[in-house]
């Protein structure tokens, strides 16, 4: 390869923390993204409208080629992406596991851009699990794709400190600029031949899982810390939630906004004044609320039409 010649590129990605990464190759004279691989449009919301993802309106914002395979198995689309003649390709927060021979298509095969120190927390929630762990710091990992999740070997990584304070999209935006900044200057140096792949410790890896709505109810038995870790990881979706037993009916209650408080000390799940409940150690304040069905609050307004609710157990 010539120093002028562009290196062609393919960028697959579908969710909003791949956009930064899209517009700092696309803008960076390098590179010629002659393909945006991203998943189909999706029905949103109760109106179930038809939403296109995050990286294909950057993408046509950016003038690039869009491609919305419904199967990376279709052997007409399969073939299609084979003529692009690409140089290497880039997959980041695409959704959905590439068949290997589509991973071996460029010259220079497919690297992936991962938000956690590889061999850490291989899989699909590595943000959420940083932050409900406590870790002091995460970062970014880019690697060479291989069959196995998360497994292929290292070209790149950063360490990210972390505060302690920080939502799940919070760490999420600062991890994408990050990403941003080394990607570009990574790709071209790894497609001269200038970087030296280091196989990971698989010995040392650890796995995240598929988060449902299921995993925000809350467990009283839980610290108090750990819940409030929970509430900063589980944002946006599927945030934390709980039941309460009113007028012979199950209300489910979303806590929106919450702080920690040490000293309390009773049953997990017991309700004080000022909205305090109990955990397996300390407990936490309930500041914002809101019930199933109804707009958010603050405690106070919640109280004032649910005062039974102090010295009842939720569950």
């Amino acid at each position: 390869m010539t120093s002028d010649r562009k290196i062609r590129l393919a960028f697959w990605g579908t969710a909003p923390f791949a956009v930064p990464l899209l517009r700092s190759l696309a803008l960076d004279a390098s590179f010629d993204i002659v393909a945006v691989v991203t998943r189909p449009d999706e029905p949103v919301g109760r109106e179930q409208t038809l939403t296109p993802p995050a990286v294909k309106s950057a993408a046509i914002e950016l003038g690039l080629r869009v491609q919305q395979p419904e199967s990376l198995k279709d052997e007409t689309w399969a073939q299609s992406y084979a003529k692009l003649k690409l140089d290497v390709a880039v997959v980041v927060a695409y959704g959905k596991l590439i068949p290997q021979a589509i991973l071996d298509v460029p010259k220079h095969q497919t690297l992936n851009v991962h938000p956690s120190l590889l061999p850490k927390y291989r899989g699909p929630s590595p943000i959420q699990a940083a932050i409900t762990n406590g870790d002091p710091e995460t970062g970014i990992t880019i690697m060479l794709l291989d069959a196995e999740m998360d497994h292929g070997p290292l070209l790149a990584q950063k360490i990210v400190k972390m505060t302690g304070t920080e939502t799940a999209p919070e760490l999420e935006a600062r991890l994408a600029d990050v990403a941003a900044l080394m990607l570009p200057e990574t790709v071209a140096k790894y497609v001269a031949g200038e970087t030296v792949l280091t196989d990971q410790n698989h010995s040392l890896a650890t796995f995240t899982k598929i988060i449902s709505r299921e995993d925000g109810r809350v467990l009283w038995s839980k610290t108090a810390v750990e819940i409030e870790r929970l509430h900063r990881a589980y944002q946006p979706w599927p945030g934390l939630w709980t039941e309460w037993e009113h007028g012979g009916k199950t209300m489910r209650i979303k806590p929106l906004e919450i702080s920690v408080e040490p000293n309390i000390s009773d049953s997990p799940g017991k309700v004080f004044a000022n909205l305090v409940i109990a955990c397996g150690s300390g407990g936490l304040k309930i500041l914002r609320i809101q019930p199933e069905g109804k707009k958010e609050m603050s405690a106070e307004e919640f109280l004032r039409g649910h005062k039974d609710v102090i010295g009842s157990i939720v569950s």
